[in-house]
């Protein structure tokens, strides 16, 4: 655990730099754009995003499964670098096919968003962008060099989204140019992406064919094809929400709701950092059938996850008045949706590395029933939920999808592996949240909100310190205050 937690200590802190970034974004845009032009990016993104999972064809997984099978320096390993791109220019000319034929059922349901019509292709050509980008970056978190994918993921793209978001402001570009030059930020990344691969002496387009011949390749065609379905489904319940207020509402709404759940998403780097490193750790401990050490590790990513997540989810509770005044007032009505999407994101975070150990173990396909049926609810609920409470009934709908998917897989970790994340120090975490929650709602709630936010962060810092110490939850923060606060007294 001491090499994820070293990485994943660096990968946070570039993830939280990004996260700023995000919300300097989120903070300057409404002022910057109209919210029908932040809507269209983010339609854009999100079409761009799902169409890359199935361009992908599964193969992500597919690195993650054989990766220690496939591993020799002296190769290049096999090539690996090359089959990824060739695997990506086969799915993207599937799915652009696909896509083709599909184009005047797409532009007639998104009727109410006519940008997608008009930027249609440069968003499936981004998708196949973005697809060899995301299998390049577990490409590198199998050889633990995680951290450069973090900064060009986190950092460095929000980067140029600024830059094109003031070249717009300023009059520099026109608005075409705004929205292909926020698409375009996703191939310099590639680019980069590229070159970091030429230094580490891995780009290369020979590819050892005979080698990956002789894997198992009924179970090899089985498995990718699983996992593109898999990460579709994965990607398009993130997205469904944005894509079907699009539908039912229009772009101005997409651009609200999509701001301002932006602002719960910190609560989720601690998460995806602790995965990106955990996977390539758990295959080789499904490889090697150490199933004590996958518990240990389930359970430790809970507790983190969750001890963390409460912070941030007390700390976003306790400002949430103070981020909305820096909006427009026609963003008022993003507060509510943004802490459901809160709450679905903390229970995420309890849930700890659960869609992680199915997913690379040898009952994958687990993962995939349960996705289907997250999406399956999403879907329905957002039919008859967006039509009359807007904006607000994508939020519920994608809290109650989350919480029915992670019911699922912890479930079924319990049954059929006998492990689960839970602890009693999950308990503790637990009741402090809820003390706390209800000191805000009830005690504090009519105090002016500087004065409120103070004495709030003051006792979600004494009181998380006090637990952690007392019930030896979190080693780092027990040794800190070992060596700088209970020391000097």
């Amino acid at each position: 655990m001491s090499g994820i937690k070293k990485q994943g200590v660096t990968n946070t802190f570039l993830s939280y730099i990004g996260a700023f970034l995000g919300y300097l974004i989120v903070y300057f845009q409404p002022y910057f754009i109209h919210a029908e032009d932040i809507g269209l990016v983010r339609i854009l993104y999100s079409f761009a995003f799902v169409s890359s999972t199935l361009m992908s064809l599964g193969f992500s997984n597919f690195i993650l499964r054989y990766f220690p099978k496939i591993k020799s320096e002296s190769t290049k390993n096999h090539g690996l670098f090359g089959l990824i791109i060739w695997i990506n220019i086969v799915g993207f000319l599937l799915v652009f096919s696909i896509l083709l034929a599909l184009k005047s059922h797409v532009f007639s349901y998104y009727n109410y968003s006519d940008g997608l019509t008009t930027y249609y292709f440069h968003a499936i050509l981004t998708g196949l962008v973005i697809s060899i980008s995301l299998i390049l970056s577990i490409y590198c978190n199998c050889l633990f060099r995680t951290t450069y994918m973090v900064f060009l993921n986190e950092v460095f793209t929000r980067i140029l989204q600024f830059v094109v978001l003031f070249a717009f402001y300023f009059g520099w570009i026109n608005h075409e140019s705004f929205i292909i030059g926020n698409l375009l930020v996703y191939f310099l990344q590639l680019l980069l992406i590229a070159i970091y691969f030429i230094r580490l002496k891995l780009f290369t387009f020979k590819v050892d064919w005979s080698f990956f011949k002789n894997l198992n390749t009924k179970d090899l065609i089985f498995s990718s094809v699983l996992m593109t379905l898999t990460s579709f489904i994965s990607l398009s319940a993130r997205f469904v929400d944005q894509l079907q207020i699009a539908h039912f509402l229009n772009q101005a709404q997409v651009g609200i709701y999509s701001t301002c759940i932006i602002i719960p998403m910190l609560l989720e780097i601690p998460l995806r950092n602790i995965e990106r490193i955990a996977q390539p750790k758990l295959a080789h401990y499904w490889e090697n059938k150490q199933l004590y050490d996958i518990n240990s590790l389930y359970k430790k990513s809970s507790k983190y996850l969750f001890f963390v997540g409460s912070l941030l989810f007390l700390g976003l509770i306790s400002g949430v008045d103070i981020l909305f005044s820096f909006l427009p007032k026609e963003y008022l009505i993003g507060k509510l949706p943004m802490i459901i999407i809160a709450i679905s994101i903390l229970f995420n975070l309890l849930s700890g590395i659960n869609s992680a150990i199915v997913v690379v173990s040898h009952k994958y396909y687990i993962l995939t029933i349960g996705l289907v049926l997250q999406l399956a609810l999403q879907l329905l609920l957002n039919n008859i939920m967006v039509p009359i409470y807007g904006i607000n009934g994508a939020a519920f709908s994608t809290l109650i999808g989350f919480v029915f998917f992670n019911c699922m897989m912890l479930l079924y970790n319990y049954i059929r592996f006998n492990i689960h994340p839970f602890s009693k120090s999950i308990g503790v975490i637990f009741l402090g949240l809820t003390l706390l929650l209800s000191i805000h709602y009830t005690i504090l709630i009519n105090l002016y909100s500087l004065i409120r936010i103070s004495i709030e962060m003051l006792l979600i810092l004494i009181l998380f310190s006090f637990l952690s110490y007392r019930f030896k939850i979190i080693e780092e923060v027990n040794v800190f205050l070992n060596k700088y606060i209970l020391k000097s007294k």
